[in-house]
């Protein structure tokens, strides 16, 4: 849909999940996470609507490109237990990037390095459950930065308790922003005289 207003527009079509989209760095195309092939896979999509590309060949599930637009960074299921993967494109060769764990979709790129979000005991959401907050980390969860010049990571903050999915990250890098679950539960109702 239009900023301005007006209908929304479906952009994908057909019987496969399409799913955890996120705007190119330039506003001109849709990377989501698609399972046409049989396991999802990074796809490509023209906004305004077009025919999807597939981008990725060896799996991909959370995407976002490079700052210049260069290269495409990714997660290769929604748990990010195999670290973050990169892609120079349009047909670079997939490689390995970081092999920390990459909590539930948080991680945010920009052109010195990524920011991510690292749980301290290894505690995973369940694989097909994309919507299903993180459980209690016993050890909470970092959050880490790793440096492209250094190749290396350090540990810039600590979080504890419960937390949902994604990481955002100011333009200036001086603030974080992610979901943390206060409380949760669930209320038992009585309907009376159903029909």
């Amino acid at each position: 849909m239009e900023a301005s207003g007006g209908s929304p527009k479906q952009l994908t079509h057909g019987p496969a999940d399409n799913v955890i989209p996120s705007w190119s760095r330039d506003g001109s195309s849709i990377y989501f996470a698609s399972k046409r092939s049989g396991r999802f896979e990074i796809s490509r999509i023209p906004a305004h609507g077009g025919t999807a590309q597939q981008i990725t060949r060896n799996g991909g599930y959370v995407a976002f490109d490079s700052a210049d637009g260069k290269t495409l960074y990714y997660t290769l299921t929604h748990a990010g237990a195999e670290g973050l993967y990169a892609k120079p494109l349009p047909n670079g060769e997939e490689r390995q990037l970081l092999k920390d764990e990459i909590a539930g979709r948080g991680f945010a790129v920009f052109s010195d390095g990524v920011y991510y979000l690292y749980s301290r005991d290894g505690h995973r959401p369940p694989e097909d459950t994309s919507m299903a907050p993180f459980q209690n980390s016993a050890e909470g969860y970092d959050i880490r930065f790793y440096n492209f010049d250094s190749g290396r990571s350090k540990i810039l903050g600590g979080i504890e308790g419960a937390l949902h999915n994604g990481l955002a990250v100011s333009p200036d890098q001086k603030t974080f922003l992610f979901t943390k679950i206060i409380d949760s539960g669930s209320d038992l109702m009585l309907i009376e005289n159903f029909r």
